[in-house]
């Protein structure tokens, strides 16, 4: 036999099993496409010309290793699958007279003609669609289009490579299962696992625990950085009662469902139940794959969704003014104010609003109610900002007045107290208040706690300064900020006469550089979870098809054995429907559920970014599940169909 023997038997088997070998194919396309379209992006002029370039840089390269990480973990499940179904094909080689060599050489031949077309056509795809990605990047980070078609040679040499290399090592664990078994266990290998399952007794109780643990700790977390930190385990613990109470759990409650008999013995019941039974060993794995990955795809694209739309919320939080000039370093000046203000009308400025504010921030420590300067680092470290009554009422539109030994207090963490001390003086709390100016400005320490103290006069912020110097002390600031419609050029125009033309140590913040650095960062987080979602959607379709497809052969003599005993085809769909359904909708249902028990936790991570609302990351989520459902609506009536027709022999 001559090498095109092999090669045209290679090619004889790949159209034979094009329903198992076309969605392998098309998949595989579709990865190799996604990691050149995000891969390209790195090398792409867009870095350049966006505003937080390094920000935007570093999301678009940990997307590519999500991606490449993704891609060889579906490349590898899909080619398994592949091989566990052809073990019986493989053993008819060996009875027909091929050795393992030569069935090596066919796999090698067929691995070859998939590699070849997916990796060819992937990064053909990957560049003809590379415009329209890095045009949608463009929207999304709301900069003007790179003008011109950029072709990464770079990532086409990174594709071949990493692509290659995946497929050389599923054609060595294919060859590998081949000659560790011989031809009689190759024939009867797709029959395993056919026994009645045991109710795994600890299985189910270590199932119930991690879960019950996994959803506690998810709910009693109040504290968002605690949250952030225990979001991880939280995920490994409903991760591993997954697969356990999906194998465990699914068996006992159809071993209870069988025990009603009047409900078991019912013809239909007694199909979907028998068959579920005897092979959810096997199907446990998959559905929980299916559960896992729908839940991972909500969270991705729900929580950057969210993240990208609340950009302009946490602008205006954080930035609530188009020009700050902020001034420290004992400014001395009393007309520094006044110059600012005329060389803004110099500059023709359209000023809207205009005002200034002095304030006390630094990082403190606290115990027991007790602030003081010894900013060492432990974990009572927090955040204090401090500002006069008189700033207070004026930006919250209110007419407090407070005695030298009294204050208001704001508290990130909601905490309410009756008393502070400051160093060694002690304030009475006037009251606990729930919004203060400038919160934002407390918050913006990740892991710390933030108050602000509102104090009665200029002498007690002197006061609250000197108390609370530290180690690490800010003195008294002063900003200046103004509102206007102008432009960002006069606006920058401004801060490069008042850097030339006013003696005094200060930075300025620019509303609309924030702005760009903010839909950089969201931006790019967004793009990515939507790539990332998009991986783990294509992975719970490819799963469900395949799962559907081997059922549907393990099924097809079951169902022929029915209808010779008297089972009409009306009745067989009608089973099939009734145990497809029960398959295929418990693993969303569960994700669903998880979902749900995990929404306290990962809104609470949301807010460390002080993006999302409780509104919008509820919108974003239920509009999530929404577009799921109905694709997965879709695939359910594909694959459902596909199996119908493989049972009933069309």
């Amino acid at each position: 036999m001559n090498k095109f023997f092999y090669l045209k038997l290679a090619f004889l088997n790949i159209k034979t099993n094009r329903k198992i070998f076309l969605p392998y194919i098309i998949s595989s396309i579709f990865v190799i496409t996604m990691f050149y379209d995000i891969n390209s992006l790195t090398t792409s002029p867009i870095i350049d010309n966006s505003f937080g370039a390094t920000q935007l840089l570093l999301m678009l390269t940990l997307g590519s290793i999500v991606v490449g990480i993704f891609s060889v973990i579906l490349i590898i499940y899909v080619n398994n699958f592949i091989s566990k179904k052809r073990y019986k094909e493989f053993g008819l080689y060996n009875i027909l007279g091929l050795n393992k060599k030569h069935i090596a050489i066919i796999l090698f031949f067929e691995t070859l003609i998939v590699a070849v077309i997916s990796i060819t056509s992937g990064i053909c795809l990957g560049i003809l669609f590379s415009k329209i990605v890095e045009l949608f990047l463009s929207n999304i980070l709301i900069m003007n289009p790179i003008k011109g078609f950029h072709i990464s040679f770079d990532t086409i040499k990174n594709c071949t490579i990493l692509f290659s290399i995946i497929y050389f090592y599923t054609f060595l664990t294919s060859i590998r299962k081949i000659h560790l078994s011989n031809p009689i266990e190759l024939l009867q290998m797709n029959n395993y696992g056919e026994k009645e399952p045991k109710v795994k007794k600890l299985k189910l109780i270590i199932g119930i625990v991690t879960l019950f643990a996994g959803y506690s700790i998810a709910n009693l977390i109040d504290d968002p950085v605690s949250a952030f930190v225990m979001f991880f385990v939280a995920v490994i613990l409903v991760i591993i009662a997954t697969y356990l109470l999906f194998e465990a759990g699914t068996i006992f409650v159809l071993k209870i469902m069988r025990k009603n008999k009047k409900f078991y013995y019912d013809k239909n019941n007694f199909t979907t139940i028998s068959g579920m039974l005897y092979r959810m060993k096997q199907n446990a794995s998959g559905l929980a794959s299916i559960c896992i990955l729908s839940t991972c795809m909500l969270v991705a694209i729900s929580t950057t969704f969210a993240l990208y739309l609340g950009v302009d919320q946490t602008i205006n939080n954080f930035y609530p003014h188009d020009l700050v000039i902020t001034v420290y370093d004992d400014y001395g000046k009393d007309d520094f104010v006044d110059e600012i203000y005329n060389i803004a009308l110099d500059n023709e400025i359209d000023i809207q609003y205009f005002n200034e504010f002095t304030y006390f921030e630094n990082l403190v420590n606290v115990t027991n109610n007790h602030f003081t300067g010894e900013n060492e680092n432990n974990p009572n470290n927090c955040s204090i900002m401090a500002y006069t009554i008189d700033e207070y009422n004026e930006q919250m539109q209110t007419n407090y007045s407070l005695n030298d030994n009294e204050v208001l207090l704001y508290s990130s963490n909601k905490k309410e107290m009756d008393n502070i001390t400051l160093g060694d003086k002690q304030y009475v709390v006037k009251e606990n208040i729930k919004d203060a100016y400038n919160q934002s400005q407390v918050t913006k320490y990740l892991g710390f706690d933030g108050y602000i103290f509102v104090v009665s006069d200029e002498l007690q912020l002197d006061n609250v300064a000197a108390l609370t110097i530290g180690n690490y002390s800010n003195p008294i600031l002063k900003q200046v900020y103004f509102d206007t419609t102008s432009s960002t050029q006069l606006l920058r125009n401004i801060i490069d006469d008042i850097n030339m033309n006013i003696e005094i140590n200060s930075y300025t913040t620019l509303k609309y550089d924030a702005q760009q650095s903010f839909y950089s960062m969201f931006g790019a987080m967004f793009f990515v979870g939507i790539f990332v979602g998009a991986l783990f959607l294509l992975a719970t379709v490819l799963i469900i098809y395949y799962k559907q497809v081997q059922e549907g052969y393990d099924d097809a003599q079951r169902f022929i054995i029915m209808q010779k005993v008297g089972m009409s085809k009306s009745e067989v769909k009608k089973t099939i429907n009734k145990q497809v359904i029960m398959v295929f909708f418990l693993p969303i249902i569960v994700a669903i559920i998880h979902i749900c028990f995990a929404y306290k936790m990962i809104f609470l991570i949301l807010t460390i970014l002080n993006v999302a609302s409780n509104q919008l990351f509820m919108f974003c989520l239920l509009i999530t599940i929404v577009v799921f459902l109905v694709i997965y609506l879709i695939v359910y009536y594909v694959t459902s169909k596909i199996y119908y027709d493989i049972v009933s022999f069309k």
